[in-house]
């Protein structure tokens, strides 16, 4: 089984990047999320990968943590997700953002997940809970362990964080800068703490 492939980045587009592998060029499916989009052509790339074989062809799934492909490979062993809807989580939320929300039966928030539904949240909660809790890096995220997003979709946090999500904001930095922002600004409207979120992002 294809483990990792090392390379230098040909082509990169939302979704997919083709690795130059002496002279071969594979064609690689990956998260849409921040990190992927500021991958730089003709630049040394090391992809943890997932091969995926079906009836109708293959495919390689690439991560550029072994998290990634680590949770990718839980998500996708729930009937009904299958590697699409995987990337799709993972380019929507980090592993270890993931994980809380499994660990915390945080329904609410998996199903914000474009494509997950209550139903699927729920199986995923209990087809996966006890296996993430045994991950090593599940509860290790010092930004936002412990700190699951507000269960109120109309708190002001909530639709801090959406709105800079439609602003292409990584959801993991969204969600941290709303927080500090809240933290700066207790009880603030949501126009103040996107104001306070942005110029914090704007100076990373």
């Amino acid at each position: 089984m294809l483990a990792y492939l090392e390379g230098v980045l040909a082509r990169s587009q939302p979704g997919v990047c083709v690795v130059d592998l002496y002279g071969f060029g594979m064609r690689v499916f990956v998260p849409i999320s921040d990190a992927y989009q500021h991958l730089k052509i003709e630049e040394k790339i090391h992809f943890h990968t997932y091969f995926h074989q079906k009836e109708d062809g293959s495919a390689i799934y690439g991560f550029l943590t072994a998290e990634e492909v680590e949770i990718f490979q839980l998500l996708i062993s729930v009937s009904g997700i299958g590697p699409k809807n995987g990337l799709n989580m993972i380019s929507f939320a980090s592993p270890s953002l993931i994980s809380q929300w499994l660990l915390q039966e945080d329904v609410a928030s998996l199903k914000k997940i474009p494509g997950i539904g209550i139903k699927t949240a729920q199986r995923m909660i209990l087809e996966l809970k006890s296996k993430v809790s045994g991950l090593e890096w599940s509860s290790h995220d010092i930004e936002l362990k412990g700190q699951p997003l507000p269960s109120d979709p109309n708190s002001a946090t909530n639709q801090a964080i959406e709105a800079l999500l439609v602003l292409g904001y990584d959801l993991r930095e969204a969600t941290k800068q709303v927080r500090l922002a809240v933290e700066r600004h207790p009880d603030a409207k949501v126009e103040v703490l996107i104001k306070d979120a942005l110029q914090m992002l704007l100076r990373i």
